[in-house]
C-alpha cells in the first residue's frame, strides 16, 4: 500500500498522515513514513519528543551520502553523474524508528526546489521511487502542495493520492492544481478528505466545490488536536475521537482500493478470454456449438422447463439462435432481455418469432417493444452468457453488472446455467460481493455442475 497525502499548508494533511500509520501498524503492517514537506511536522506528529526531531537531519542535507551514492557534490549542476544511486539501504540505516514505524525526513534544497538536473534532485526522487514502487510495506508520504517530487514512473506506484482540503476557497482550488499536476502524471483518481468540518454546512461546501473527486470522509474540527500540536503529543494518542474517524476513512479507502484491484484484475482476465474466444475458427466454434446445445438440450432441467429466458448470442459468444428457433418450435415460451438504458438494467420480454428480434443496445439482438413485459420469477430455467466462468459458478461478464443485478430480483429458486466454451473456463476467477453465482456451465468438453444447483 503506498499512499501519497497533500494539501494547502494548514489544512491537517499531517494529523491525518500519522493517524494512518499508527492504523496500519496496528494490523500488524510495516509502515515507512516519509516527510516530504519542506516544513517537517511529521516527526511531532508521530510523538518523536521536540527534543529528538531536532536531531534528525533531512535527506537532502546529506551531502557527503548523495555525493558518495551520486558520484558528484550537491550544488553541482550538470556534469557526470549516476542517475540511478544506491537507495535500498537509506531507510533502515537513515530512518528514526517509533513504535515500529520508520520515519524518512526527505527535505528540500533550494537547487531541488527549482526541479533541477542535480545530484540532490536525482537522489530524491530515487529514493522515493525505490520506496513507492519497490518496496512492499505500507508508505505513506507527508508532501507539500504539490507533488514536484514524483515522477511519472513513481506516481503510477501509488495506490491512492489524497488531497486534504478544509471548508475554504484556497484549500480546494489547492486541490484543483493537484488534481491537475496528477492527471499530468497518469494519476487517474485522487481521493478527497474534508478536515476541520465543524458542521453539514462545511460538507455541503466541500462536495459542492471538489467538482468529480471522491470524497473518502470528513474528520470533526478538534480542539483536542490543536491541544496535541501545542503540547507536542501524537493526535493518535490524544485525540481518540479524531482516530475514529481517520479510522473509517481508513476501511473506506482500503475497500475503494480494493474494489478498483478488482476491477483491474476481471478486466485483464476478461481481455485475455475475450482475445481467446474471438480466436477460435469457425469451422471449429460451429461443431463446439452442436456440442453445447446438445448437452443443454439432454438436460432434465431444459426438458422440463415450459419458460425459458435465454439472450440472444452476439459476436463470438456459444451460439443461440437456433436454440431460440428450437424452443419456440417446441412450444416453449422464451423470453429474452432488452437494455433499458434509462435505468441501466435488463427488462424481460417474451417473444412468440425470432422476427421480433431487432438490433439494440451495441448491437445486440434484443426484441422489440411491442414485444410483452415479463417477470424474471416466470422464468423456470434461466440461461446467461458470460466471459469467463470458473468451476464454483462464478462468473464474470462485460462489465456492466446488467445480469449481476437481474438475478438479484430472483425471488424463488430457478436453475441458472451458463454457455461457454471450454476455452472460457478457469479454476478461479475473483468475486465480489455482488456477484451472481451460477449452478451449471455447460461448454463443448462437459457439463460442470458448480455444487449449488437448486432443487
Amino acid at each position: 500500500m503506498k499512499i501519497a497525502i497533500t494539501g494547502k499548508g494548514g489544512v491537517g494533511k499531517t494529523t491525518l498522515s500519522s493517524v494512518l500509520c499508527y492504523l496500519y501498524r496496528e494490523e500488524g503492517k510495516r509502515v515507512i513514513a516519509v516527510d516530504a514537506d519542506p516544513d517537517a511536522n511529521l516527526a511531532g506528529a508521530l510523538g518523536i519528543p521536540k527534543e529528538e526531531a531536532q536531531k534528525i537531519r533531512p535527506i537532502a542535507e546529506l551531502t557527503e551520502l548523495i555525493a558518495e551514492r551520486t558520484g558528484a557534490r550537491p550544488g553541482q549542476m550538470g556534469g557526470v553523474f549516476r542517475l540511478n544511486p544506491r537507495v535500498d539501504d537509506i531507510p533502515d540505516e537513515i530512518g528514526m524508528r517509533i513504535d515500529g514505524i520508520i520515519l524518512l525526513t526527505i527535505g528540500k534544497s533550494k537547487e531541488a526546489a527549482s526541479g533541477c538536473y542535480c545530484p540532490e534532485n536525482v537522489f530524491l526522487r530515487r529514493l522515493l521511487k525505490h520506496l513507492i514502487v519497490e518496496r512492499d510495506e505500507v508508505v505513506i508520504v507527508d508532501m507539500e502542495a504539490g507533488i514536484e517530487h514524483l515522477t511519472r514512473g513513481t506516481a503510477e506506484g501509488v495506490d491512492a493520492f489524497i488531497v486534504v482540503v478544509e471548508p475554504g476557497s484556497r484549500s480546494i482550488q489547492t486541490a484543483m492544481s493537484v488534481k491537475d499536476m496528477a492527471k499530468g502524471l497518469g494519476v487517474k483518481r485522487v481521493f478527497v478528505v474534508g478536515n476541520k468540518v465543524r458542521n453539514e454546512a462545511d460538507r455541503d461546501f466541500i462536495k459542492e466545490n471538489i467538482q468529480d473527486m471522491e470524497i473518502i470522509g470528513f474528520i470533526g474540527f478538534s480542539h483536542e488536536i490543536m491541544e496535541a500540536d501545542i503540547k507536542g503529543l501524537s493526535p493518535y494518542i490524544h485525540s481518540p475521537h479524531t482516530v475514529e474517524e481517520i479510522r473509517t476513512i481508513k476501511e473506506t479507502l482500503d475497500r475503494r482500493l480494493r474494489e478498483s484491484r478488482m476491477s483491474f484484475s476481471k478486466s485483464l482476465i476478461r481481455s485475455s478470454i475475450l482475445e481467446k474466444r474471438d480466436s477460435i475458427e469457425l469451422s471449429l466454434r460451429d461443431k463446439k456449438n452442436e456440442l453445447i446445445k446438445k448437452r443443454l438440450t439432454e438436460l432434465k432441467e431444459f426438458k422440463e422447463a415450459g419458460v425459458i429466458l435465454l439472450y440472444a448470442s452476439f459476436r463470438s459468444e456459444p451460439d443461440t439462435h437456433g436454440l431460440i428457433r428450437e424452443c419456440l418450435l417446441a412450444g416453449k415460451r422464451v423470453f429474452l432481455p432488452k437494455v433499458n438504458r434509462e435505468k441501466k438494467e435488463l427488462e424481460i420480454r417474451e417473444i412468440n418469432s425470432f422476427d421480433r428480434l431487432k438490433k439494440g443496445y451495441s448491437g445486440i439482438p434484443e426484441p422489440d417493444e411491442d414485444s410483452p413485459l415479463r417477470d424474471i420469477n416466470e422464468a423456470e430455467l434461466i440461461i446467461v452468457p458470460g466471459v469467463v466462468f470458473d468451476r464454483r459458478g462464478g462468473r464474470i461478464g462485460y462489465g456492466a453488472g446488467y445480469y449481476d443485478k437481474l438475478l438479484s430480483g430472483l425471488r424463488k429458486s430457478i436453475s441458472v446455467v451458463a454457455l461457454a466454451y471450454d476455452e472460457q473456463i478457469l479454476e478461479q476467477i475473483p468475486l465480489e460481493p455482488h456477484d451472481k453465482l451460477v449452478d451449471l456451465i455447460i461448454t463443448d468438453r462437459e457439463v460442470i455442475n458448480c455444487g449449488h444447483k437448486k432443487d
